[in-house]
């Protein structure tokens, strides 16, 4: 299993230290350059847009580090007015980030729930969540699949009653679509469903779960956390890997606790070494 994390920024082209990340010892990378729609690579023309991530791939490799995966767009923060007559009016951005992954060689592009703005908990049900977020995937995996791409569905740590872990892996189930799966978020699972044994989960989602996000909390917030910072049980967590064959990357999404380049190079070496020798056991 490759060991992979977001992007260690710099002031550079891409914006990402790839020779930083390299000499941490990372071989994958989750990016995020589709995240938010204000982004630079949503207003790219479409030959500076291939000509820029075709070069992006070739200094990657260059560094022997690929991209296992990548964020699409947040919709949650730009488009909960989106209803599913306006579907089509977002389907750009979500198809830049397919056209990307598939220049750089990235299976995967992970998505969150999509809900309308100023929901009202007792109108927006989970049963509404789940109609809506099957017609939407049902509606986008054509698209997806003309890139090669697999959606993977995240995980939140919101009080939307079908974006916990289990109903989001209900809902993957019910769309039932070879290039749509599940991202795995550890923290947001340790939020939500921290009364949840974590080999359980795991094993439940099984050949469903594509790729992940792994971070720490204490399960009162969302707070990427460095490994042991909080209570999650990863022994266990390994294990679970190990038991359903995970293919995916080992891929952190934790927060650097310091500004200062010594620490933060010694806190990332120490997750790839940490990875190492939990999944090796």
């Amino acid at each position: 299993m490759k060991i992979g994390s977001t992007p260690k920024p710099c002031d550079n082209e891409f914006g990402i230290d790839i020779e930083l990340m390299q000499k941490i010892g990372f071989e994958t990378i989750d990016l995020q350059d589709f995240t938010w729609s204000t982004k630079k690579s949503y207003s790219l023309d479409e030959n500076s847009f291939i000509n820029y991530y075709s070069r992006l791939k070739n200094e990657l490799e260059k560094h022997h580090l690929s991209v296992n995966q990548m964020h699409g767009l947040f919709e949650f923060q730009v488009f909960r007015w989106d209803l599913k007559e306006n579907w089509k009016s977002s389907l750009f951005y979500y198809i830049r980030s397919f056209k990307a992954a598939q220049i750089l060689g990235c299976k995967y592009v992970v998505l969150h729930h999509r809900h309308p703005k100023g929901y009202d908990e007792n109108e927006w049900t989970k049963e509404n969540g789940f109609k809506y977020n099957i017609e939407f995937l049902n509606f986008l995996a054509p698209y997806a699949e003309q890139y090669g791409v697999t959606i993977c569905l995240e995980n939140l740590p919101f009080s939307t009653k079908h974006s916990n872990v289990l109903n989001t892996y209900k809902i993957v189930k019910e769309v039932n679509k070879e290039n749509v799966g599940m991202c795995l978020d550890l923290g947001h699972l340790n939020v939500t469903e921290h009364d949840k044994n974590i080999f359980d989960v795991v094993t439940t989602i099984g050949d469903k779960l594509k790729v992940l996000h792994v971070h720490d909390n204490l399960g009162d917030g969302d707070y990427h956390l460095l490994p042991g910072q909080g209570n999650i049980n990863w022994p266990e967590f390994a294990r679970a890997l190990k038991a359903i064959n995970f293919q995916g990357s080992f891929s952190y999404e934790t927060a650097s606790r310091s500004k200062d380049q010594q620490v933060y190079f010694d806190e990332e070496t120490s997750l790839v070494k940490f990875a190492h020798e939990i999944l090796e056991k």
